[in-house]
């Protein structure tokens, strides 16, 4: 993965700030010269009019410092579970002391740190900031103030640094040995079954014998059963469309952390649905609907496949922050003949609503229910459901029935399920699945 430019700070202007050497050298100074006069030693005098004099002339020092500070990923993008950190590049034209605070706000929290250096006249002094990747989700680490200490430490000035950088960490990728098959196909070759019937690698049925046909499709055992020459079908490989729909509306923990919320989960089988398709030579986008609503377009390939894990780790990144400005969605970015795979909580009725809008034309779509296991924490606790989570079960419930009764087949998966759990469940409804070779 390439290594981002570095992203110089621009510091505000230096302030001036009182020093505890100082504090301490005008103290003694003020402590030793005045009892040193009264009592007649002049020794005491002469130990004390040299910090008093440092102190002084410090204070007197207004030169502001001249320093350069510049912040390096080591990574614009990483996977999770991968080293990444975050290096800041000091540089300066006398012995100073940098202390730099910053900020880190990644998918547990907002967290502050400092680092720091000595830095030497005229050499580039290297800090580096470790970051934690092993949580797929956006980073963001900004610095605060620049501290800088020189003259032993008599002097200190502080200023205002603003740089920012970003770090992408993509979810490890999962694999589905099942994937969902489209009611429609492009009239490309491809890997995927259609509904077409002619040469292909898997089987539709069997037919009568017509001229022409290869006897190499002959089925022998129906012949003899029904005593004329019958041959076997095949449906047409051919690729397809696939659009990626997660639903980022409302977010619920069906664990113990935040690793476990509905959004991780869609984001984990986006990752593996998406990948998937791709190795059958599919198109695929990607579509976040939201708090902001997000798409990329069809494409294939691995970098389409990165792209993809992008758009919805910014995805949750805006949820996180609640940058509200929905939308809706372009229809260009959805084509009809795309099948559509909605990964959703069921939560809220603008899914739905967006479903339905989709259904009405005619779009083929399937949905992957991500919060089955809110009905059981629902009465986990007392064992006798209270009145929230009894509304919530009603309300999850009925819109499974609206989904069964607008057509659209629904599965559920969860994280103590395999992933290709909720694509069973889809493909057993319709009849029909893809196995990969």
């Amino acid at each position: 993965m390439t290594v981002p430019s570095p992203v110089d700070a621009a510091l505000g202007q230096w302030s001036r700030l009182g020093a505890p050497a100082i504090d301490a050298a005008i103290l003694i100074g003020l402590a030793i010269i005045p009892f040193g006069l009264v009592t007649g030693r002049p020794e005491l005098v002469a130990l004390g009019a040299p910090l008093f004099v440092a102190a002084a002339i410090s204070l007197v020092d207004a030169a502001e410092p001249d320093l350069a500070v510049s912040l390096r990923l080591s990574a614009r993008r990483v996977l999770e579970g991968s080293e990444a950190s975050a290096v800041l590049h000091l540089s300066g034209s006398e012995h100073a002391t940098v202390i730099v605070d910053y900020t880190l706000q990644d998918p547990s929290g907002v967290h502050r740190g400092r680092a720091g250096a000595a830095v030497e006249p005229n050499r580039v002094t290297v800090v580096e900031i470790p970051l934690d990747a092993t949580r797929w989700g956006a980073q963001e680490i900004s610095l605060d103030d620049v501290t800088v200490e020189r003259r032993f430490g008599l002097v200190r000035h502080r200023s205002r640094g603003v740089a920012v950088s970003r770090l992408k960490v993509l979810p490890s990728a999962a694999t589905v040995q099942t994937l969902v098959a489209p009611s429609r196909t492009r009239p490309v070759l491809g890997n995927l079954p259609s509904r077409h019937v002619g040469g292909g690698l898997e089987f539709s049925g069997t037919r009568p014998y017509r001229t022409g046909d290869d006897h190499r499709w002959i089925n022998w055992r129906a012949s003899a059963r029904r005593g004329e020459t019958w041959v076997n079908e095949f449906h047409v490989e051919r690729s397809a469309d696939v659009v990626i729909f997660v639903d980022g509306f409302r977010d619920a923990n069906v664990g113990g952390s935040t690793a476990d919320s509905t959004l991780v989960l869609a984001v984990r089988l986006a990752d593996a649905v998406a990948a998937g398709y791709l190795r059958e030579h599919a198109r695929v986008g990607a579509v976040s609907y939201g708090s902001q609503v997000r798409w990329l377009r069809l494409g294939m390939g691995r970098r389409q496949a990165f792209q993809i894990l992008e758009t919805f780790v910014d995805a949750e990144a805006s949820q996180r922050t609640r940058q509200y400005r929905s939308s809706a969605i372009p229809p260009r970015q959805i084509p009809r003949e795309a099948l559509v795979i909605v990964l959703t909580p069921l939560l809220d009725h603008r899914i739905l609503a967006a479903v339905g809008h989709l259904r009405s034309r005619d779009q083929d779509v399937v949905v992957v229910d991500l919060g089955s296991s809110l009905d059981e924490q629902a009465t986990a606790a007392t064992g006798v459901p209270g009145l929230d989570a009894r509304l919530l079960v009603l309300a999850r419930r009925d819109a499974r029935n609206r989904l069964a009764a607008m057509g659209v087949p629904v599965g559920s998966w969860d994280a103590t399920l395999p992933v290709d759990a909720a694509l069973t469940a889809i493909n057993r409804w319709r009849g029909r699945s893809v196995q990969r070779r």
